[in-house]
């Protein structure tokens, strides 16, 4: 498992990304990836398979990532949680990138926000 990896913000599809129509996908035919998309990247996923899928749950994932499939109530999986994080449109920027990062943090993982304007953060 990748201790750390890193979101390109001018890459990164999520909610209330300006000009953003609902993402779905772990990567978009436009280059877009949500942050699961970033992640699975890092662990060695070529992106030809992340294209258009909507979750981890729908590739057979490298071991290294199958601690996104685990329950975290009888009706979500983590990896539901965190593209909850990623794609709700009523979060701001700074709290979903606070979100983000740690959700993923639990599992012991570092994520680098760069691009954008980080001046504002």
């Amino acid at each position: 498992m990748p201790k750390e990896f890193t979101i390109d913000r001018d890459r990164w599809a999520r909610g209330n990304r300006p000009g953003a129509k609902c993402f779905t996908a772990l990567l978009t035919r436009d280059g877009q990836k949500c942050c699961l998309g970033f992640y699975l990247e890092a662990c060695g996923v070529n992106t030809s398979r992340l294209l258009e899928m909507g979750l981890p749950s729908d590739l057979n994932l490298p071991e290294e990532a199958n601690w996104l499939l685990e329950d975290v109530d009888s009706e979500r999986m983590v990896e539901g949680v965190i593209a909850e994080a990623n794609d709700t449109h009523d979060l701001s920027e700074v709290y979903r990138e606070h979100r983000v990062a740690a959700l993923f943090a639990a599992q012991g993982i570092t994520v680098h926000f760069v691009g954008g304007n980080d001046e504002q953060r």
